[in-house]
């Protein structure tokens, strides 16, 4: 994947990571990692990691996937845990906590 795509899907997940530990939703651990996670792939870290083409299917679920994993298992080893368990930090209930509508839909009291 391009690394200004890559860098700035990191930016996203990075401000999401701090709303997401305003609001309640992340705990100061988690989010400290996944935006020190994101800082990494935004220095061009993990570039072999992301194997998905990123418009897959035209809508870039794929890609947005491939960077909450690689951010998770970064975010794992950062708390001492291990890469490919998330029991820390899980790619779509930590790091991609509140994207899209799904979850909203789901998560909402309206």
């Amino acid at each position: 994947m391009s690394p200004v795509f890559l860098s700035n899907l990191a930016l996203i997940k990075k401000a999401a990571a701090s709303v997401n530990f305003e609001i309640g939703l992340l705990t100061k651990p988690q989010a400290d990692v996944i935006k020190t996670a994101c800082d990494e792939v935004i220095a061009g870290k993990f570039a072999a990691d992301f194997i998905i083409d990123p418009i897959q299917g035209g809508a870039g679920t794929s890609a947005n996937m491939n960077m909450n994993e690689v951010i998770a298992n970064r975010a794992n080893e950062l708390l001492g845990g291990k890469r490919g368990t998330y029991d820390l930090v899980h790619p779509n209930d930590q790091v991609n906590i509140q994207h899209g509508p799904v979850y909203q839909r789901h998560h909402s009291n309206g």
